[in-house]
């Protein structure tokens, strides 16, 4: 069986996390933390199938390429959300200090996976004489030509994220949705694939701009009780 670029490097992402699981949480709260792990997995791969069809379903003729392949990073992350709810209220376990745990390890995970997503053609970026690189994607028109590679900035920008965060104490989610957010806002103007949304925007700006909006009402929620106080 053949593996895939993005498999590969995806898979190295996962070791990665386990790497770094290993060494950054305690040893008597490992067993916990593991079961926590296949929650929000199962979740993240349930959350980015499901995404994955409810935007793709107008341009995909074959059902059955839907079922078997694509993936939406957003639908998975709101997937794995879920999964760690879930684990949480069925454990009885604080949801916070448990997404304390797991949330470094979604942009260390998803750096790996940019990377097989340039590596295997997709998810590429518009054409450009600036910043760019001769790129060969059998996903787009032309195959190969100067494209931004906007695969390796998400890359690099996760990689970042991920440093920030392992010595971040504040609320390490809301940190990481609402950096993402605005970084996956401004990057999407620099895609090339197909259109992926409505009214200008792409699935993942609408999707930023909502996160946004719950955060920001979040942050004067908060804000309003610490007065009370």
């Amino acid at each position: 069986m053949q593996v895939t670029d993005y498999a590969l490097w995806t898979l190295i992402g996962l070791g990665a996390c386990l790497v770094y699981g290993a060494f950054s949480i305690p040893k008597q709260h490992r067993e916990q933390a593991l079961y926590l792990s296949i929650y929000a997995a199962v979740g993240a791969l349930i959350g980015a199938k499901l995404l994955y069809v409810a935007v793709s379903f107008h341009v995909v003729e074959n059902l059955l390429d839907l079922i078997s392949s694509g993936f939406v990073y957003y639908g998975g992350l709101m997937g794995a959300i879920a999964g760690t709810y879930l684990y949480c209220r069925e454990y009885h376990r604080n949801f916070y200090l448990m997404s304390q745990v797991l949330v470094p390890m979604i942009p260390l995970f998803h750096s790996f996976a940019r990377i097989g997503c340039f590596f295997s053609g997709c998810c590429f970026g518009v054409e450009s004489q600036f910043f760019s690189i001769e790129y060969l994607s059998p996903y787009a028109d032309p195959p190969r030509c100067d494209r931004i590679p906007v695969q390796l900035m998400e890359a690099a920008a996760e990689g970042s994220l991920f440093l920030f965060l392992h010595f971040y104490r504040g609320n390490k989610l809301f940190c990481y949705m609402g950096s993402y957010a605005v970084f996956r806002f401004f990057i999407e103007f620099l895609r090339g694939d197909l259109a992926r949304g409505i009214f200008v925007l792409s699935t993942s700006q609408w999707i930023s701009i909502f996160v946004g909006i719950v955060l920001f009402y979040q942050y004067k929620k908060q804000r309003r009780y610490r007065k009370k106080l």
